[in-house]
């Protein structure tokens, strides 16, 4: 008589907080994905609209729109936590 070979698993209590964890870190990187990529589009918008602008101003225009999202981020943080 052949007995089949049980595959080594997990409790399922562990399976399921794997899976939650997997799921949270996921949901947690791709909003930071999206953060930035809302950041550089709003910040691409608005470099296209200091083009539209008189070219005397265009350069004062721009500097608003040179921030990377670091630093943006790294402020944004500073001026919450306080």
């Amino acid at each position: 008589m052949h007995i089949p070979e049980r595959p080594l698993s997990r409790p399922r209590h562990f399976t399921g907080r794997l899976a939650a964890l997997s799921l949270g870190l996921l949901a947690l990187s791709l909003n930071a994905c999206s953060n930035e990529a809302i950041y550089q589009s709003i910040q691409q918008n608005g470099l296209r609209a200091c083009e539209e602008i008189p070219i005397a101003q265009q350069a004062g225009c721009k500097a608003q729109y040179q921030k990377d999202y670091a630093t943006y981020k790294r402020e944004r943080d500073s001026l919450i936590a306080r």
